[in-house]
Protein backbone atom coordinates (compact mmCIF):
# COMPACT_ATOMS: atom_id res chain seq x y z
CA UNK A 1 0.00 0.00 0.00
CA UNK A 2 2.37 2.23 0.89
CA UNK A 3 4.62 2.00 -3.11
CA UNK A 4 1.07 2.80 -4.17
CA UNK A 5 1.22 5.96 -2.50
CA UNK A 6 4.58 6.51 -3.44
CA UNK A 7 3.55 6.17 -6.96
CA UNK A 8 0.56 8.81 -6.68
CA UNK A 9 2.55 10.99 -5.01
CA UNK A 10 5.54 10.56 -8.22
CA UNK A 11 2.73 10.96 -10.27
CA UNK A 12 2.00 14.51 -9.17
CA UNK A 13 5.69 15.50 -9.61
CA UNK A 14 7.35 14.85 -6.45
CA UNK A 15 10.76 12.43 -6.92
CA UNK A 16 10.85 8.81 -5.77
CA UNK A 17 13.37 9.98 -3.03
CA UNK A 18 10.72 13.03 -1.80
CA UNK A 19 7.61 10.45 -2.33
CA UNK A 20 9.91 8.20 0.25
CA UNK A 21 10.42 11.12 2.51
CA UNK A 22 6.57 12.02 2.88
CA UNK A 23 5.72 8.60 3.31
CA UNK A 24 8.56 7.75 6.48
CA UNK A 25 7.95 10.94 7.67
CA UNK A 26 4.30 9.90 8.11
CA UNK A 27 5.29 6.40 9.36
CA UNK A 28 7.10 7.97 12.22
CA UNK A 29 4.06 10.18 13.16
CA UNK A 30 1.29 7.48 12.54
CA UNK A 31 2.88 4.27 12.94
CA UNK A 32 1.80 2.88 9.79
CA UNK A 33 2.55 3.70 6.09
CA UNK A 34 0.91 6.21 4.42
CA UNK A 35 -2.11 5.04 2.69
CA UNK A 36 -3.57 5.10 -1.05
CA UNK A 37 -6.84 6.79 0.07
CA UNK A 38 -4.89 9.04 2.49
CA UNK A 39 -2.96 10.62 -0.40
CA UNK A 40 -5.81 10.48 -2.96
CA UNK A 41 -7.98 12.38 -0.09
CA UNK A 42 -5.25 14.85 0.36
CA UNK A 43 -4.42 15.32 -3.36
CA UNK A 44 -8.39 16.04 -4.15
CA UNK A 45 -7.76 18.63 -1.48
CA UNK A 46 -4.72 19.94 -3.01
CA UNK A 47 -6.64 20.13 -6.27
CA UNK A 48 -9.53 22.34 -5.29
CA UNK A 49 -7.30 24.80 -4.39
CA UNK A 50 -6.01 25.64 -7.85
CA UNK A 51 -2.00 26.34 -6.99
CA UNK A 52 0.14 26.64 -9.09
CA UNK A 53 2.59 23.11 -10.05
CA UNK A 54 5.46 24.08 -8.03
CA UNK A 55 2.97 25.53 -5.09
CA UNK A 56 1.35 22.17 -4.66
CA UNK A 57 4.52 20.33 -5.09
CA UNK A 58 5.86 22.61 -2.18
CA UNK A 59 2.76 21.34 -0.30
CA UNK A 60 3.20 17.82 -0.64
CA UNK A 61 7.22 17.93 0.15
CA UNK A 62 6.18 19.96 3.58
CA UNK A 63 3.06 19.26 4.59
CA UNK A 64 1.88 16.42 6.66
CA UNK A 65 -0.22 14.41 4.18
CA UNK A 66 -3.10 14.05 7.08
CA UNK A 67 -3.53 17.58 8.02
CA UNK A 68 -3.80 18.42 4.19
CA UNK A 69 -7.62 18.24 3.42
CA UNK A 70 -8.38 20.54 6.71
CA UNK A 71 -6.08 22.82 5.86
CA UNK A 72 -7.04 23.12 2.01
CA UNK A 73 -10.23 23.55 3.17
CA UNK A 74 -9.49 26.10 5.71
CA UNK A 75 -7.69 28.05 2.99
CA UNK A 76 -10.73 27.95 0.46
CA UNK A 77 -12.62 30.33 3.15
CA UNK A 78 -10.03 32.87 2.46
CA UNK A 79 -9.55 35.22 -0.27
CA UNK A 80 -5.94 34.53 -0.82
CA UNK A 81 -4.57 31.32 0.24
CA UNK A 82 -0.87 31.00 -1.03
CA UNK A 83 1.93 32.79 0.71
CA UNK A 84 5.01 33.34 -1.41
CA UNK A 85 7.10 34.64 1.62
CA UNK A 86 6.01 31.47 3.42
CA UNK A 87 6.12 29.22 0.92
CA UNK A 88 2.63 27.90 2.05
CA UNK A 89 -0.58 28.04 2.75
CA UNK A 90 -1.05 31.59 4.91
CA UNK A 91 -3.83 33.14 6.38
CA UNK A 92 -1.70 36.53 6.41
CA UNK A 93 -4.13 38.11 4.17
CA UNK A 94 -6.97 37.36 6.85
CA UNK A 95 -5.05 40.09 8.86
CA UNK A 96 -7.32 43.06 9.41
CA UNK A 97 -5.64 46.71 8.65
CA UNK A 98 -3.97 48.53 11.00
CA UNK A 99 -6.62 51.01 12.60
CA UNK A 100 -4.64 54.01 12.51
CA UNK A 101 -1.65 54.87 10.48
CA UNK A 102 2.17 54.26 11.58
CA UNK A 103 3.41 57.53 12.83
CA UNK A 104 6.04 59.23 9.86
CA UNK A 105 9.51 57.90 11.01
CA UNK A 106 11.96 60.20 12.83
CA UNK A 107 14.66 60.83 10.93
CA UNK A 108 17.00 63.84 10.35
CA UNK A 109 19.61 63.89 8.41
CA UNK A 110 22.26 66.58 7.69
CA UNK A 111 24.51 67.00 4.70
CA UNK A 112 27.67 68.59 5.42
CA UNK A 113 31.25 69.88 4.18
CA UNK A 114 34.42 70.61 5.55
CA UNK A 115 36.73 72.78 3.60
CA UNK A 116 40.49 72.62 4.47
Amino acid sequence: EGSEARAALEGRGLTPREAAAVDARHQRRHGHPLGTAEVAEALAALDLLSLLPGQALQLLRTARIADLPAACARALERPRRWCSYKKALCDCAALPPPSEPAPPPRLLSLDWELKP
